[in-house]
């Protein structure tokens, strides 16, 4: 991932922007953070959820305060505009994610970011130093049977019920950094540092490639 060139847009409407953006609503975890975002709003009100993703009909007409669903399909230079440079925190709490561009894209941003357990989310995030692992026993790789297959069928059951210890470590992790401005900018560093010269970064990829080819040349 190239880090990204623009700086974080300043606002000046004291709003704290969380951005989600996620194609399969449930896989994504976008019920969890719904349920989240609800009851921070009861504890703060200068909030603001930015949600880009597939949302289901129940959905679609529920009330919150700042909730904005993101329409449509934008530029990568637009989209870097509405969902990264202008929010405070990215938040994506995915039971299916095997890797998660959307998360190098929001450190690439500068952004701090909460994700979950599953798969290789914790190989992007660093927990406490560039943003929150949320604990979860519903990452999709753990519903692989004996032969190989997925039960589908139980993972889907699972996944489209609320979560209220998933929801709990949401609201604990986004409070932290609602009050805590200089976590946030720390962790927001901390995000753009392994993207632009860390294990994420270009410069790293180069170096282990070029170390795989020259061990191959040496056989």
């Amino acid at each position: 991932m190239h880090p990204c060139l623009k700086k974080k847009i300043k606002r000046k409407d004291g709003k704290f922007v969380i951005s989600f953006i996620g194609k399969e609503f449930y896989d994504k975890g976008g019920n969890d953070l719904l349920k989240a975002y609800e009851i921070l709003t009861k504890k703060y009100k200068n909030l603001k959820l930015k949600f880009k993703g597939d949302v289901p009909e129940e959905y679609k007409n529920i009330k919150l305060p700042g909730l904005q669903f993101v329409k449509g399909h934008f530029p990568r230079e637009e989209l870097f505009e509405k969902m990264y440079l202008s929010a405070d925190v990215f938040v994506l709490p995915t039971h299916s994610d095997n890797y998660g561009v959307v998360f190098l894209e929001a450190m690439s941003a500068g952004l701090p970011v909460v994700g979950t357990t599953s798969f290789t989310v914790p190989e992007l995030i660093e927990d406490g130093k560039n943003g929150f692992l949320i604990k979860t026993q519903y990452s999709w790789e753990m519903y692989f049977t004996k032969n190989g297959k997925l039960d589908r069928k139980k993972y889907e059951e699972d996944v489209m019920k609320e979560h209220p210890e998933i929801i709990k470590q949401l609201v604990e992790k986004i409070s932290l950094l609602i009050e805590n401005k200089n976590l946030r900018e720390k962790m927001g560093i901390e995000s753009r540092k392994i993207i632009e010269g860390g294990k994420l970064s270009i410069k790293e990829r180069n170096k282990n490639l070029r170390r795989i080819y020259e061990e191959v040349l040496k056989d």
